[in-house]
């Protein structure tokens, strides 16, 4: 994830505006407000957080009738970080009402300290926290009713979904359809079917992107060459991994690198 802007402990009187624009946008309300979010009205009594994708039409004001509290933080996110969130339960533009904000505030601090020191792991320290903020709010998001209604709708779902975790969580797998399909007591065709139906997207492009994501961070944290990433990666061919990267990343494994190690991050309001 690029952050790209993080402030922490503002303040504002009884109401804010506005969206996510080109970016994602996550804010850490720690006072009672009222959310509504593209038309659709949420209140809060207690600590929220909301993750506002772009374009969200958005407008938050005190519950009380005093002055708002909260952190936030800019960001992007690649496909297989969708992915992810989703993976954690985690709906876009839907409020979520938390029960403690003790470890959320903590990152969010830890953060913000990180962001000033512009140090050679801050990119990576930045990106997995987070993750560890997706998975506070993964604690506490509801399971939306309406998503259910569809995916129980889809043979084997749970199966599906467990493996799509697994191909998130270990990228580097040689997974091999055919002893899916045999564990599933489904034919090859039918799999596949399924999967797309379920994810929209193919069992092969989320083995892509999860090798990429991996790739992407190796390239952030480590000074790995190319090749070994490649290898690390589970790539056979060092051309085809820099073809598939390419392909999917706007950029050489390379260009990458340069650009993750140049970046600057705007902590301007």
């Amino acid at each position: 994830m690029k952050i790209s802007e993080i402030e922490i402990n503002c303040r504002r009187s009884f109401s804010l505006s506005g969206g996510a624009k080109e970016d994602m946008l996550l804010y850490f309300f720690k006072t009672p407000v009222t959310y509504t979010i593209n038309g659709k009205e949420t209140k809060s009594e207690s600590i929220s957080a909301v993750i506002c994708s772009p374009e969200t039409k958005i407008h938050i004001r005190s519950l009380n009738g005093t002055n708002m509290k909260f952190d936030y933080v800019r960001f992007e996110m690649t496909a297989a970080e969708r992915h992810y969130a989703a993976s954690k339960n985690i709906s876009f533009d839907t409020p979520i009402i938390l029960n403690d904000d003790f470890v959320i505030s903590s990152v969010f601090k830890n953060m913000k300290t990180e962001s000033t020191k512009n140090s050679k792991y801050s990119n990576e320290f930045l990106e997995l926290s987070m993750r560890m903020i997706l998975i506070c709010l993964s604690e506490s998001a509801p399971v939306q009713n309406e998503d259910i209604s569809v995916r129980t709708d889809i043979p084997k779902y749970s199966k599906l979904k467990s493996l799509r975790e697994q191909v998130y969580e270990n990228p580097v797998i040689p997974w091999d359809i055919e002893i899916i399909c045999e564990r599933l007591c489904i034919s090859r065709t039918y799999f596949h079917r399924l999967y797309s139906a379920a994810f929209g997207v193919t069992f092969r492009q989320d083995v892509i992107e999860s090798r990429l994501l991996m790739a992407s961070d190796l390239l952030v944290s480590t000074d790995l060459s190319v090749s070994e990433i490649a290898e690390k990666c589970g790539y056979e061919s060092d051309s085809y991994f820099m073809q598939q990267f390419r392909r999917h990343k706007g950029c050489t494994p390379t260009q990458y690198r340069r650009k993750s190690e140049s970046r600057n991050i705007d902590f301007n309001a």
